[in-house]
């Protein structure tokens, strides 16, 4: 499983040094300003919640904290991106708060990923400022994230934080992957079902008695689905809807198109193929 993990958070908060101390075990103490992005490769096997082996090689792109990346820079920087671990600096409280400027950049870009905050910067000691009420904030705005206190001097939590949020994207694309087979055997149970009827097809109530298994808004929307995608057309009714014109509801019948058709009879339902909506 190839993904792509972007470490953001305003400068000097330790990203790059974060990054260095994942993939190379060593720590740098100058500091270097990052400008745009620096990227590395890390390969990772972990063991997912449900006790299956996961491989996952990882492209992680350290983003420079600068106005550019939450800017104009944003759509190319986040694009593709899986998840993000959202860096803040235990001395400087400000950085938990801007941290909110960084996850809606890469929401914006991505349409919403899973992040993870790591607490860096944990060996300061006495310069730790961040306390209770910041992680206090955290949990308020974001209560399902989790976080990890990191110190990329010392290694302590590091490779936690890394763990933890690949953990996560995987757990995700998962269950993403299980919701899209699950979808996609239902189309290809209805559009078989539709198939068998011939001429006559079968109506939304129809269909929907047949399969009481699943909820009846399901099955409208991927009916709906099979004629967008031309494998269905409409009987009785001019529009390609499932509302009357007056506003009430209605039960159209639905046949199978000659693609449609073919579709069904070119392979067993469970070798059927039927593509994604666009």
């Amino acid at each position: 499983m190839r993904l792509k993990i972007c470490l953001v958070g305003d400068s000097m908060g330790g990203k790059s040094s974060l990054l260095r101390r994942l993939v190379h075990d060593e720590f740098q103490s100058e500091y270097t300003r990052t400008m745009g992005a620096t990227m590395e490769s890390l390969r990772v096997d972990l063991e997912s919640d449900a006790g299956d082996p996961v491989e996952a090689n990882l492209t992680l792109f350290d983003v420079g904290g600068t106005e550019d990346a939450l800017g104009v820079l944003r759509d190319p920087l986040f694009h593709g991106t899986h998840g993000a671990l959202v860096v803040c600096d235990l001395g400087r409280p400000e950085t938990v708060s801007r941290s909110l400027e960084w996850i809606h950049a890469v929401s914006r870009a991505t349409g919403g990923v899973p992040f993870h905050f790591a607490l860096n910067k944990e060996d300061l000691g006495p310069g730790v400022r961040v306390g209770p009420e910041e992680v206090a904030w955290i949990r308020h705005r974001f209560p399902l994230a989790r976080m990890t206190s990191t110190s990329a001097k010392t290694g302590e939590g590091v490779g936690d934080a890394i763990d933890g949020l690949v953990l996560r994207i995987v757990s995700d694309l998962l269950a993403a992957g299980r919701e899209r087979r699950a979808r996609g055997v239902l189309r290809q149970r209805i559009l078989m079902a539709i198939s068998q009827r011939g001429d006559r097809g079968l109506s939304l109530t129809e269909l929907t008695a047949m399969f009481h298994d699943v909820e009846s808004e399901d099955v409208s929307e991927e009916t709906e689905n099979l004629v967008r995608i031309d494998l269905l057309s409409v009987l009785e009714t001019r529009a390609k809807t499932f509302v009357a014109e007056g506003g009430g509801p209605q039960s159209p019948r639905f046949r199978t198109t000659k693609q449609g058709l073919y579709a069904a009879q070119s392979a067993q339902i469970h070798d059927l193929v039927v593509d994604e909506p666009v």
